[in-house]
């Protein structure tokens, strides 16, 4: 739940109220010129063995394009501080604020598939 707010080249292209979204929920994001890319977000939780009790967290996201042109565009999607143990299947750039970025570009009609695990 909170404001989505985009950005193209630094400069502020506006922003949406997503509401509470409960698990297994559908949450819709129209900003700016995004309008031909959908994204969905999934993620899973479970618990893992050990002396102290821990969480490992599994995130899937779906980057779809329906421009009828290649489109340029980062991804960026945050973490827990006490977040380790990364597993990535397309590498990110970890930034300060507890980010993770990547540099995409999609091909007309083409659907992009990052997945990315860790511990806290």
């Amino acid at each position: 739940q909170g404001i989505v707010r985009a950005y193209q080249d630094r400069v502020f292209l506006g922003s949406d109220f997503v509401e509470l979204t409960p698990i297994g929920g559908e949450g819709s994001i129209t900003v700016g010129t995004l309008q031909g890319v959908r994204v969905n977000r999934s993620q899973t939780q479970s618990v893992i063995g050990g002396l102290i009790e821990r969480r490992r967290t599994q995130v899937e996201l779906t980057i779809s394009s329906f421009n009828a042109e290649p489109i340029e565009m980062e991804i960026v999607d945050s973490y827990p501080a006490a977040a380790d143990n990364f597993v990535f299947s397309l590498e990110a750039e970890r930034q300060i604020g507890n980010l993770l970025r990547w540099q995409v570009t999609l091909q007309p009609g083409e659907e992009l598939r990052i997945t990315y695990q860790y511990d806290h």
